[in-house]
């Protein structure tokens, strides 16, 4: 029976078993999949089965949805693809069909997708990863390690910005309005020119508020500074961004 695996991060939440020709993913309780995150809308997306294979689609989204790492409205799943939805992760496993590819990416409505076939299984299998342990529920904040200094990123999930992904590659990245803000916010007259810094360090990624009290984390404001956890949420202003670390 093919299968669905949950992840915030590097950590494994559950596993869903995908025992139903419609399986519906997002953050309200009737879902068939709940995810508690606030970057996940209430109904998110969809697993459908067609035509003997499955079907991941976007319900309209706030965040999108992403494939591989390629923001779709539907597609085809193969063994081992990953779904992104907001902040979380989901890995499609199905031991009937080999690794691979997206099987097809349509920005096309579902019923005009068409099924393209998977290539010839090969004669080794590809290893499936073990079953992670199960849990009874999956939990509204996730608990993470703190975030090493390793590769982040931040995700805007809410507001006016041109760019919607930065990568923390640099040892300081600035938050604000002018030409030295990497991450550019947009809140009126009121916004700062430089509201807050994220600096990276060995102990994890620091977060500093330069305008004091401007800044929130997890709806918090902060005076000082913190250390991130990955799924944090930052706002600043009307722009809400999301902290993710990446493995």
């Amino acid at each position: 029976m093919p299968k669905l695996i949950l992840k915030f991060g590097p950590a494994v939440i559950k596993e869903y078993p995908v025992d139903k020709d419609i399986i519906t993913i997002g953050r309200k309780p009737d879902n068939d999949l709940v995810i508690e995150h606030q970057a996940v809308s209430g109904h998110h997306a969809r697993l459908l089965k067609q035509a003997g294979m499955y079907m991941i689609e976007d319900l309209s989204s706030t965040n999108g949805t992403f494939v591989n790492g390629k923001k779709i409205l539907n597609a085809y799943l193969r063994s081992g693809n990953e779904v992104l939805v907001a902040t979380h992760t989901l890995v499609f496993i199905d031991d009937a069909q080999p690794a691979g590819e997206v099987a097809a990416v349509s920005e096309q409505s579902v019923a005009a997708a068409v099924p393209t076939p998977p290539p010839p299984r090969p004669s080794v299998p590809p290893p499936v990863p073990p079953a992670p342990a199960a849990r009874t529920s999956v939990p509204a904040e996730p608990v993470t390690a703190v975030a090493g200094a390793g590769k982040a990123l931040i995700r805007i999930v809410e507001g006016i910005v041109d760019i919607t992904e930065f990568k923390l590659t640099g040892s300081l990245t600035y938050i604000g309005t002018n030409e030295q803000a990497v991450i550019k916010i947009k809140g009126g007259l009121f916004a700062p020119p430089l509201a807050a810094a994220i600096i990276k360090r060995p102990e994890g990624f620091l977060f500093k508020a330069i305008k004091e009290g401007y800044p929130k984390v997890n709806g918090k404001t902060v005076k000082d500074e913190q250390i991130l956890a990955s799924g944090d949420m930052i706002e600043c202003g009307s722009t809400k961004m999301t902290f993710m670390e990446k493995e």
